[in-house]
């Protein structure tokens, strides 16, 4: 994609995601092969390579069966690893350089994993886990490799806004073919769309994550008009798409992220922009009160206090109580589920969490801190603290550059994942679920990219030091 306009690019991708979202997943592979046939027609390159890579790697290995998943994720990592090689052989002092703060935490991650595996009531489960682990952070590191200037650091940013089209065009058409989905939103506000994603509420992380950093790339000043009528299309499909999936983590984390990159942005839009929007509200509720009706059942207001997350997260209290220094192992969260289960045994409650137990292999907790605190200890309280650091001591770094390219860029990202951080409060997955490719990725391409933005900050305030 190194010679390839980005209006180019975003042409063939929409494309394809249309193809994509209106055939089905397996029909995925029909888009992407239209949109490798037209880059091998222009010219194939690195850049091609690792887009190619992430649009398999975010779209095709998430419900599909387990060996579908799992040839796709071979095939990548054999591309990316080919790839490594050829461009970089065996000769280490080719390989890049990664910052000491990102070298710490990854080997004391691997080290409380590996301690929290040995202790745990199935090492050999536990184990699987610190593999994919290793894998995950080997993919990171080798797009790493590959990302070392202007073009390519901006290349991962709008790489991530494509997913987020696709599983909207996907969340809509599913809606919209639904017999009943249509009606009961009108009539009664109720809609919880997934589309082509079992899970609602991975299929609006995604979108939230696309629908930021597509928004933060409006402001980008390397982008011609056509570009941004493409990114305002985009934008609008995207944002019709996470309404739909109801998620309300989704929602709150994109509000957050919006509210962030539009106030470093344009600060004065964003409170006239608040200020119309609060009046246009409470005059919307004067003329037409049951409009608030409507929000509430939209917002499943009357639910907040039925939440399966409250359960779920009683459970983690008890698992920390009995198991705070080393946890009960990586994925061992839902083997004690049951032992500590708060509600009676078929309740609707009860229901619920064996739902979760059976559908979801990490991440139980849907809470980041209680998570990692019950499977892995006072090691995971200390990795959750060391991501924040590590996100936003890049992220404020790279925002104070007088750059103006990478400023953009990092408070786009910065944005995003102040978004993601506040999601986290309600969900598990997305940061550190040791190495789940779909759900991780997104976060740690932010890091890299704000990692290699520090790195090539001119010297002055010690912005490149590999720290």
């Amino acid at each position: 994609m190194s010679d390839i306009s980005e209006r180019n690019y975003l042409i063939v991708a929409v494309l394809a995601s249309v193809v994509s979202a209106f055939l089905g997943y397996y029909a995925l592979a029909l888009g992407l092969l239209i949109v490798l046939g037209y880059f091998f027609y222009t010219k194939i390159s690195t850049e091609i390579i690792i887009t190619f890579s992430y649009l398999i790697l975010l779209l095709l290995t998430s419900d599909l069966g387990e060996m579908f998943r799992n040839l796709a994720n071979l095939f990548v990592i054999v591309l990316l690893s080919a790839m490594f090689l050829y461009k970089k052989g065996f000769v280490i002092k080719e390989y890049a350089q990664v910052r000491e703060s990102i070298v710490y935490f990854f080997f004391f991650t691997l080290f409380a994993i590996i301690i929290s595996t040995l202790l745990s009531r199935d090492p050999l489960e536990s184990s699987e886990y610190l593999f994919k682990y290793l894998v995950f952070f080997f993919i990171v590191y080798v797009v790493y490799n590959f990302t070392t200037d202007r073009k390519t650091i901006r290349n991962r940013v709008l790489t991530l806004s494509i997913p987020g089209l696709v599983i909207s065009l996907g969340v809509i058409f599913t809606f919209i073919i639904s017999p009943n989905a249509l009606v009961l939103f009108i009539t009664q506000g109720q809609v919880y769309e997934g589309g082509y994603f079992n899970n609602v509420a991975a299929a609006g992380g995604l979108i939230t994550i696309s629908l930021l950093t597509t928004i933060g790339m409006l402001y980008y000043i390397g982008f011609d008009n056509r570009v941004k009528i493409i990114l305002k299309i985009m934008i609008l499909f995207q944002l019709t798409g996470l309404i739909l999936t109801n998620s309300r983590a989704a929602i709150l984390a994109f509000i957050v992220g919006l509210v962030f990159i539009l106030w470093h942005f344009s600060r004065k839009k964003l409170l006239i922009f608040l200020s119309a929007f609060m009046i246009l509200l409470i005059i919307i509720f004067v003329v037409y009160p049951t409009t608030l009706d409507y929000l509430g059942l939209y917002f499943r207001v009357g639910r907040i206090f039925e939440n399966a997350r409250y359960n779920l997260w009683q459970i983690a209290f008890e698992v920390i109580r009995d198991n705070p220094f080393f946890g009960v192992g990586p994925g061992q969260f839902k083997h004690y589920m049951y032992k500590y289960i708060p509600v009676m045994l078929g309740s609707w409650e009860e229901l619920d969490i064996i739902y979760i137990s059976s559908q979801v292999n990490v991440g139980n907790a849907h809470n980041l801190l209680l998570f990692l605190f019950s499977e892995l200890g006072i090691a995971g309280v200390i990795i959750v603290g060391a991501m924040i650091g590590i996100f936003f001591r890049l992220g404020f770094r790279a925002m104070r550059s007088s750059d103006q390219e990478y400023r953009i860029i990092a408070i786009i990202i910065t944005g995003a994942g102040l978004g993601l951080f506040v999601r986290s409060m309600f969900e598990s997955t997305g940061f550190m679920t040791y190495g789940w490719i779909t759900r991780d990725l997104p976060f740690w391409t932010f890091v890299l990219v704000l990692a290699r933005i520090n790195d090539l900050l001119p010297l002055g305030n010690g912005q490149n030091e590999m720290t």
